[in-house]
């Protein structure tokens, strides 16, 4: 069973009130962790603080708090690219997720382009969710494509499991949306 799956299962044992008791010790433990000191003291890391600053912009983080956020999330960095840049390859095993800025990317199927993304499109997201290979290549198709990149903290997944339940469920939400898309021939 993969990490994705006991996680889905874990979520899914949950009757409603074990979920409103598990965000009353969400609650509670970011009231008593460092987590909650550091966004206190503004001792996050730069990269983080911008990713806090435009997660209303970024769907997959809707209806997740931000200091669930900040520790379901790891390895935050803003990265430029020019064009012809392979930000990702078909077939690698990496688990970014990728928040384009600005600019545009290309995506590359079996060396055959499938279509483009704008600012605004994720992209990634079904190998670090399912922790799989990457399902295509994404090339950036013009100058200065400005990306926003992060990593799942799976490890955490037991500890915050309404904020990943959150994240799934708006991941699947953002893969249909890409399929609708596609099958409008966008």
């Amino acid at each position: 069973m993969s990490s994705y799956d006991e996680n889905v299962k874990y979520c899914m044992e949950y009757t409603e009130k074990e979920i409103e008791l598990l965000k009353e010790m969400e609650t509670f433990q970011k009231k008593t962790n460092v987590e909650k000191i550091q966004i206190e003291t503004g001792n996050l890391p730069v990269p983080l603080k911008k990713l806090l600053q435009i997660k209303n912009r970024i769907n997959i983080f809707n209806n997740i708090e931000h200091k669930s956020l900040i520790s379901i999330i790891t390895d935050v960095q803003f990265e430029k690219f020019a064009k012809g840049d392979v930000i990702v390859q078909e077939g690698s095993k990496c688990s970014d997720m990728f928040f384009i800025l600005m600019g545009e990317c290309q995506i590359v199927v079996n060396k055959t382009a499938v279509g483009y993304l704008k600012g605004g499109h994720i992209f990634g997201e079904i190998a670090a969710v399912f922790q799989t290979a990457r399902t295509a290549s994404v090339i950036s198709s013009k100058n200065s494509t400005t990306t926003l990149s992060f990593k799942l903290n799976h490890e955490v997944s037991k500890k915050y499991p309404i904020a990943f339940m959150e994240l799934y469920k708006n991941v699947a939400k953002e893969l249909s949306m890409k399929l609708e898309a596609k099958n409008r021939g966008e």
